[in-house]
């Protein structure tokens, strides 16, 4: 009997504390009857240090570690799916190295649903640290998620490398657009990290910024991914500039948050200008 073989991809880069914690929980997953399980780690850094933790999992598992030089997600997620390639992987599953999986039946549940409805595609649901609420029901993330690696194969289909962020928005829609059928798995349950970073205001600027600018900005060969609207986006970065000034000025009243909310709606309203003053088209 010929058994799928289902390949876990995790990207890496300088979070040593949280991969092997991920690491410990990925070594609890039950196995899908039928199949294998098979183990891509790229580190995206200069050089590897994670050898040695990956070594300590890798005892009677199938694991494959790579170093992608070049400094980018999309880099990485592109050296992930040329390993999936290379070994023979059907399926492959992506997970974020500050992400854990909430149960031991997590590669199960997103394997099985996709077979079970048919899916190319399937996303996972993602909840917040300490359960403090969920993320939105939304297509497209780029952790807890499945992929039918024919599908992939057959189209040609990477991570768009021009991206500072959303890069896995732009693949999903990517594959949707190419026929691709994706389904959301409820049942597939992961905590999504990100820590004390959230906090930072800096971070959440420059974040919301890359965002604002590739939603307003960039346009993908045939899809229709720009927000740009003559009327709305001027409309709406007024509204989001008011909201920036308010949330500053509660932050000087020293309001919980406002001052993260002030960063982030500024980065918002700063990406869209960039993006809609220098739309242009976008491919891998």
């Amino acid at each position: 009997m010929i058994r799928a073989r289902l390949a876990i991809g995790v990207i890496t880069h300088r979070r040593p504390r949280q991969f092997v914690a991920l690491l410990a929980e990925l070594a609890e997953q039950n196995i899908p009857a039928g199949t294998e399980l098979l183990f891509i780690f790229v580190e995206n850094d200069s050089a590897l240090s994670v050898g040695g933790s990956v070594d300590n999992f890798a005892q009677g598992r199938n694991v494959h570690l790579e170093l992608e030089p070049k400094i980018g997600i999309p880099f990485a997620r592109n050296r992930v799916l040329d390993i999936a390639n290379r070994i023979g992987a059907d399926w492959l599953i992506w997970i974020d190295d500050d992400d854990l999986p909430t149960s031991r039946g997590w590669v199960d549940r997103l394997y099985q649903g996709c077979k079970n409805r048919g899916c190319t595609i399937g996303y996972g649901f993602n909840i917040y640290p300490n359960n403090r609420k969920p993320s939105r029901r939304r297509l497209h993330h780029g952790t807890n998620a499945i992929f039918e690696m024919a599908f992939l194969r057959e189209h040609g289909l990477r991570y768009n490398v021009s991206l500072p962020v959303g890069e896995d928005v732009q693949f999903g829609l990517e594959c949707v657009a190419t026929g691709a059928l994706a389904g959301v798995l409820l049942d597939a349950i992961v905590e999504i990290g990100g820590g004390t970073k959230f906090d930072d205001a800096w971070y959440r600027f420059r974040r919301a910024r890359d965002k604002g600018m590739v939603r307003y900005g960039f346009q993908f060969r045939h899809l229709e991914i720009s927000h740009f609207h003559p009327v709305k986006t001027p409309v709406w970065l007024i509204f989001m500039l008011l909201k920036a000034i308010l949330n500053l000025l509660l932050a000087v009243l020293f309001v919980p948050g406002a001052k993260v909310r002030a960063a982030r709606d500024a980065g918002i309203v700063a990406g869209a200008i960039q993006g809609c003053c220098n739309r242009q088209d976008r491919v891998p």
